[in-house]
């Protein structure tokens, strides 16, 4: 059975019962912490999963001192970002990036390069046309040897869309999701950042409704901001570029001082703001 861990807003796995039974047993895990193993339907505590061991009788020690608990829980927390954090991808630590189009592409797909700030392609991604349902793949490169991200709609053309996003190197495990807020992008276009569980963790939107409203319904090709956002702590900003044959968005995650905001998320919602956003709404 492989089971997925689900801490902090952020998913990990897959691991065996041995391994999860052994983290539980050196305090790595809690029995509260939430899992969710191949075949379930919802997330649960790690105590009702079946084949979990120590037993449910070993969790109900009495507990120890606040001061006791408070260290504990401190210990075992950086124990827990060390044992169960994906190892970082370097291509995914840039400050800024530029996600570039071609719209001549569109009848047969469309195709995105990513560049990091020194130009270089850091990430490529394919659109395939006319598909019901989305479904984006992120690569390192035009080889489309190593795919780094999967972005995949839920629902068959659906305005207010939600996108959920995928690392193959973690097993394919959810990152989160991207959602588009439906009829309020008429006005001012928004979106939200997802977790797992599918709690919304932070906001995507235009800079002012005022620009907003300008830019619609003047038709210029004035350029997009978006300002993203974690909690109440600005995390990421979005320059989405017009022109005749290239849409492009300048990214920069600079504000994120505290690395709030899960880049793998960042970079799905760039891609699906020059995929998605075709035209200005």
């Amino acid at each position: 059975m492989q089971i997925y861990i689900h801490r902090d807003g952020q998913q990990y796995g897959p691991y065996s019962l041995q391994d999860i039974t052994k983290h539980v047993r050196d305090g790595t895990l809690t029995p509260e912490d939430l899992a969710r193993y191949e075949g379930a339907a919802d997330w649960m505590p790690l105590k009702q999963v079946h084949g979990i061991s120590p037993p449910t009788a070993h969790f109900a020690q009495p507990p120890p001192s606040v001061n006791a608990t408070t260290a504990a829980t401190q210990s075992r927390h950086k124990t827990v970002v060390e044992a169960f954090s994906p190892p970082p991808l370097p291509v995914f630590h840039h400050p800024t990036y530029l996600v570039r189009r071609k719209d001549f592409k569109l009848l047969f797909g469309t195709a995105f390069h990513i560049y990091d700030p020194q130009g270089n392609v850091a990430f490529y991604s394919k659109q395939v046309a006319f598909k019901l349902k989305e479904d984006i793949r992120v690569y390192s490169s035009e080889d489309q040897r190593q795919e780094l991200l999967v972005i995949r709609g839920r629902n068959l053309l659906d305005f207010a869309g939600t996108y959920d996003v995928f690392d193959p190197n973690q097993g394919n495990a959810q990152v989160g999701s991207v959602k588009r807020k439906g009829l309020k992008t008429i006005l001012v276009d928004e979106w939200q950042f997802l977790d797992v569980t599918g709690r919304e963790i932070g906001l995507i939107k235009e800079d002012s409704v005022f620009l907003a409203l300008w830019r619609r319904f003047r038709a210029t090709l004035d350029a997009q901001i978006y300002l993203g956002s974690v909690g109440q702590a600005l995390a990421c900003r979005f320059k989405r570029n017009f022109g005749p044959f290239v849409c492009n968005v300048e990214v920069d995650f600079t504000p994120d001082m505290n690395g709030l905001l899960d880049r793998r998320l960042g970079i799905a919602a760039a891609v699906l703001l020059v995929a998605i956003v075709q035209k200005r709404t």
